[in-house]
This record gives structure tokens, C-alpha cells and sequence, in this order.
């Protein structure tokens, strides 16, 4: 099994870790941490990283944006550029090692930061956020094989944010 570690910080910068684990060496690594949880420092830091220079295509600067791994690509879709929230969408080949910017054939979400994202059978699926004033509560789906984003409609009561499930 292949895991794709990615950071991309509000240098535009992007790191890349790519290590071959099987269940043993996870196993190891989890009871090496487990280990070190009387230390005052348990956090470690990778070894392996490697900064990759990106010219072409490359997104402003942004923190508070999210993204997510589909296929042998890197996604990264609205956030805060410093000035303005943003609902531009990027796509980073991790094989080519270069960002395209994705024009959907409709409209993208509204630009928002702090949403949450994750994928699903072949969807990008990007939830609620802050536009600049309100909290937003809509919930999108951008289909990669079609190239088109769809609102998914809320079905059922809407909770307030002082609402709990038990």
C-alpha cells in the first residue's frame, strides 16, 4: 500500500512523502509512539520530505482552503488568499508535478474558507464554510468524469449549531 502524505502551506510550497508501509511497519511505528507517550515530545519529524518546485499554474498563497487526493492527484479548492475568500479550483498532477487550474462547465461553490471536503466514488465533495459574513450550510459534489459541481440537496431537519446527537 502506497500513502500520499501532502502538505501545502501558505507559501505554496508542497511536500511530498511517499513510503511503502505494510501492516508490520505500521504496527512498529504505532508501538514506537505509544512508547514515547510519557516523553515530553512525541512528535518526530519526516525525514524523507521533499520540497517540489511548482512555475506553472501555481495557486495564490491561501491557508484555511481544503484539500484531497483523488487518483495520482492533489485537489485543493477555495480558502483565504489574505485579502478575499476564494472558490477557485486546482488540480496537482502528482506524476507530472504540475497544477492546472480546473474550469468546471457550471458553477463552482461560493468562495468560502473553513469548509470541510472529502472524496467519494469518484466526487469531490465539499461542505459549508464562512463567506466573509455567515456561515454557510450547503453541501456540493463535483463529479471528476463529468467535470460539473451539483448541489446536493439537504434532506431531513437541519440542526442548529447548538444542536447534539447522542
Amino acid at each position: 500500500m502506497f500513502c500520499y502524505l501532502i502538505f501545502y502551506n501558505f507559501e505554496l510550497k508542497i511536500y511530498l512523502n511517499i513510503e511503502h508501509y505494510t501492516m508490520e511497519s505500521l504496527t512498529t511505528q504505532a508501538a514506537q509512539v505509544d512508547n514515547k507517550s510519557n516523553s515530553t515530545n512525541t512528535r518526530t519529524s519526516p525525514t524523507s520530505w521533499t520540497l517540489l518546485e511548482c512555475t506553472e499554474n501555481v495557486p495564490s498563497q491561501r491557508s484555511l482552503h481544503v484539500g484531497v487526493v483523488l487518483d495520482d492527484a492533489f485537489y485543493i479548492f477555495g480558502g483565504y488568499d489574505g485579502t478575499q475568500r476564494t472558490n477557485d479550483f486546482y488540480k496537482y498532477d502528482l506524476y507530472t508535478g504540475k497544477w492546472s487550474v480546473i474550469h468546471s462547465e457550471n458553477s463552482p461553490p461560493s468562495p468560502r474558507d473553513r469548509h470541510a471536503a472529502i472524496v467519494y466514488d469518484r466526487c469531490i465533495y465539499i461542505f459549508g464554510g464562512f463567506d466573509g459574513v455567515n456561515r454557510v450550510n450547503d453541501f456540493y459534489a463535483y463529479s471528476v468524469s463529468k467535470n460539473i459541481w451539483t448541489e446536493v440537496p439537504n434532506k431531513g431537519k437541519t440542526l442548529s449549531s447548538f444542536s447534539y446527537i447522542f
